[in-house]
């Protein structure tokens, strides 16, 4: 299995440039072997802006599609610097968050004529991927974590609490 790439926004103050993201294929083959297929639907459709390639994709939505969603290119909002722990990463305040609002998502039900449902995306959340960077120049960012998580009642394009939740917000168009 490879690595999964995608084009997103560098994180820079202006939201201008192009960089190159990766999704480790260790990541996935974990997610796969734990059986956590709505996380690998989540990463398909929300991060690389694909449709999950199962057979009848589309059967329960009946076939309403073509879905141009974009993923992580339609990012609206970067932050940087967690302030939590992250994992073992060990890189708290290095990690970009990128901040975005899919229209749907899809999740794994166990049904014999496909296995991806598409569903509204959750109420009052925004879906937020962790990147983390090997330096300064962002040439090789790895996307480490996805989550959604709850909006800003006031700004639904932003996470709730955000002014804590991260160090610094690099850009937003929203």
């Amino acid at each position: 299995m490879d690595d999964f790439t995608l084009d997103a926004l560098a994180p820079s103050p202006d939201g201008a440039g192009m960089i190159t993201l990766t999704v480790d294929a260790e990541r996935v083959r974990q997610l796969a072997a734990l059986r956590r297929v709505t996380p690998l639907y989540e990463l398909i459709y929300n991060v690389l802006g694909q449709l999950p390639p199962v057979n009848n994709i589309g059967y329960h939505e009946k076939n309403i599609f073509p879905d141009h969603w974009g993923g992580v290119r339609r990012a609206h909002s970067i932050f940087k610097g967690l302030k939590r722990p992250m994992n073992d990463h060990d890189l708290d305040g290095n990690v970009y968050v990128y901040v975005m609002s899919p229209p749907y998502t899809y999740r794994y039900i166990a049904h014999m004529a496909c296995t991806a449902k598409r569903y509204d995306a959750p109420a009052n959340t925004v879906f937020a991927v962790y990147v983390i960077f090997d330096d300064n120049n962002f040439d090789k960012g790895f996307i480490v974590n996805w989550e959604w998580i709850g909006s800003d009642p006031d700004n639904p394009k932003l996470p709730r609490d955000h002014t804590e939740r991260y160090e610094q917000q690099v850009w937003t168009n929203g």
